[in-house]
């Protein structure tokens, strides 16, 4: 059916353009998207891990070190309202 966009329980949809003030964020559904008006986009809702690494970074004194650093990120609904209104500017 051309206008319904669906995504999984683990994903969400922000659908922004054309009648819309504010992205509207469906998680985990299908909302119908008016072809070439409005866009939908799918955002994860999945823990994410990020690695960062620092090889032979020099102290003060001259000392190398190695630093890495991991971080994980999950998203929340609550999150999600105030990081939206990007959405409408990729538009």
């Amino acid at each position: 059916m051309p206008g319904f966009v669906t995504c999984g329980p683990n994903e969400a949809l922000v659908v922004s353009g054309c009648c819309l003030v504010n992205p509207t964020i469906v998680p985990g559904g299908r909302v119908f998207v008016w072809p070439f008006i409005q866009r939908a986009q799918k955002l994860t809702l999945n823990t994410m891990t990020l690695t960062i690494e620092s090889p032979k970074v020099y102290t003060q004194q001259g000392v190398p070190i190695s630093v890495t650093g991991i971080a994980q990120l999950f998203f929340e609904l609550s999150i999600l309202l105030f990081v939206t209104p990007s959405f409408s500017v990729l538009f």
